[in-house]
């Protein structure tokens, strides 16, 4: 049994933004990268570290996650010649979110006992 976390996520309207959604599945194998990854984070260092799922970019002590094959589901076109809308997940994530899911993780995933 594979067993996978689905991210849903969407943003308000605003004059800068139109509507989006989406809905993002995550192997237990890519939840462990991501959190390979935030354990690793150096605020001090401008760095991106991309993966085969997402991508954790550093710049200016700000953490900013995308993740990547995802694509807004709302079906509605954008200003310019009406293309559809391709705008991929994003978000910053501050470095107490960061050790929220951290902790998360390891209380609950890798203390997991396997059951035959």
């Amino acid at each position: 049994m594979n067993e996978s976390f689905l991210i849903t996520a969407f943003n308000k309207s605003s004059n800068d933004f139109t509507k989006c959604s989406w809905e993002v599945k995550l192997s237990i194998d890519c939840l462990k990268e991501l959190h390979q990854t935030l354990s690793e984070i150096n605020f001090d260092d401008n760095s991106q570290i991309t993966y085969k799922d997402f991508s954790v970019k550093v710049k200016k002590g700000r953490v900013r996650v995308f993740f990547l094959n995802s694509s807004c589901l709302n079906e509605h076109s954008t200003a310019y010649f009406q293309k559809s809308c391709n705008r991929e997940l994003s978000f910053v994530i501050n470095p107490q979110q960061i050790n929220s899911f951290i902790k998360m993780f390891d209380n609950k995933i890798t203390n997991t006992i396997a059951v035959k």
